[in-house]
This record gives C-alpha cells, sequence and structure tokens, in this order.
C-alpha cells in the first residue's frame, strides 16, 4: 500500500496581505482550506503549516507503485485546479465590496510506501 505527502504554497499571497490587511489574507486561507478539502478524500488529511504553507497527506493509494504515483498526480491536478479559480472575498458583511483575487499554488509531492505494522 502506498500514502502521498504533498507540500504546497500559495503564489501571489503576499501582495493581497499588504495591500488589503490581514482580515482578508485570512478570508483567502479559509477559502483554500475549503477547496483544498473539498479536493481530497475522507480518509485524507488536510493541515495548515502557518503562512500560506498548507500539507496534504493522501492514505490508501494504491498496491501498485505506479498507480499510486497516478492518483496522486490526479489528486495534484485537482487541487492545483481548484486553487486556480478566481477567490471572490468580502471583507465586511455590512459593506459588502468585493475583492477579486487571482491566487495559485506551487505543490510538491511525494508517494512512499506504507509498511504493515505488527499486532503485538
Amino acid at each position: 500500500m502506498y500514502g502521498a505527502l504533498m507540500l504546497l504554497d500559495l503564489d501571489h499571497f503576499k501582495p493581497l496581505n499588504d495591500q488589503y490587511g490581514h482580515a482578508v489574507g485570512d478570508l483567502l486561507l479559509i477559502e483554500v482550506a475549503d477547496r483544498l478539502r473539498a479536493s481530497v478524500r475522507e480518509v485524507d488529511t488536510v493541515a495548515r503549516l502557518g503562512g500560506d504553507e498548507f500539507v496534504v497527506t493522501l492514505a490508501s493509494l494504491h498496491e501498485d507503485a505506479a498507480t499510486s504515483v497516478g492518483q496522486a498526480r490526479t489528486i495534484a491536478d485537482k487541487i492545483l485546479d481548484a486553487l486556480s479559480r478566481p477567490y471572490m472575498l468580502t471583507p465586511d458583511m455590512r459593506a459588502p465590496q468585493c475583492i477579486q483575487h487571482h491566487c495559485s499554488a506551487s505543490i510538491g509531492v511525494a508517494v512512499f510506501s506504507v509498511a504493515p505494522t505488527a499486532c503485538v
């Protein structure tokens, strides 16, 4: 059985934070987290490491190494597609001024073998 670890870094996050402030940056991070969760399976894990960096772990990939790499690549492509769609951020619900932001991500993927554990 195989698993995968994905490290993601948002592109163009700092200019948004600098121009509109941390509250708008936080809205983007929340939307990114939602899109990440929607892009992976129930058994997978999504976490924010800090700043604009996220980690995704893919559990229970196929038993064949090449097939597992293909699965990880498919999910990575799905994530990159989801994160590249425009973000519509509304910082103040009382006076809605929508900020449209385009943000892509850089992603690194490592596929690894999950060794069976012995029961004691």
